[in-house]
């Protein structure tokens, strides 16, 4: 009540509920891990590679939860991603097909595959908006951990690769 006896509304902070407060460590934690993995891909010039590449994430995510299980989505995934830029890198070195050619049909593919996927499941509809799109607002502390193994993996990458900067950098940046 305030001076004049009257009710006051408070209004709780909102870093003080705990969803809150896992929405914005792991927001945290991926946004630092995705600026570091950001600025390899654009001193490279790949930006639209890393959209074929985060397709791949996707599909792996969406055969993950087709399989049912949490730890192993995010397996899938990385899985995926692996196995993408291994093939975007093979198929990229043949000289008579461009990159931009491989690059674009695997984004394509990526994300054909995750749809017609999504559209077989049973909750399908629902599954594509949380894997597409996402709910910040409903993450757990799994999703917080792989944000921070993901930030250290970045992290672990820049310290301690050889020369990071300047192996993934065209010479006329460096």
């Amino acid at each position: 009540m305030d001076h004049a006896g009257k009710e006051r509304f408070v209004m709780p902070a909102p870093f003080s509920l705990p969803f809150m407060q896992t929405a914005l460590l792991a927001s945290l934690l991926a946004g630092s891990a995705l600026s570091l993995i950001g600025i390899f891909i654009f001193a490279n010039r790949n930006t639209f590679s890393g959209l074929s590449i985060s397709q791949f994430a996707a599909l792996g995510a969406v055969i993950g939860a087709l399989l049912g299980f949490h730890w192993g989505n995010f397996a899938v995934a990385l899985l995926f991603v692996g196995c993408g830029i291994y093939f975007l890198n093979r198929l990229s070195r043949d000289a008579r097909i461009p990159a931009d050619s491989w690059i674009g049909s695997f984004y394509i593919l990526g994300a054909a595959l995750s749809v017609l996927i999504l559209s077989k499941m049973a909750h399908g509809e629902a599954d594509t908006m949380n894997i597409f799109f996402g709910n910040i607002l409903s993450l757990d502390w799994t999703e917080v951990l792989e944000s921070a193994i993901l930030l250290l993996v970045s992290i672990g990458i820049l310290l301690f690769h050889e020369n990071a900067v300047t192996a993934t950098t065209p010479e006329e940046l460096v």
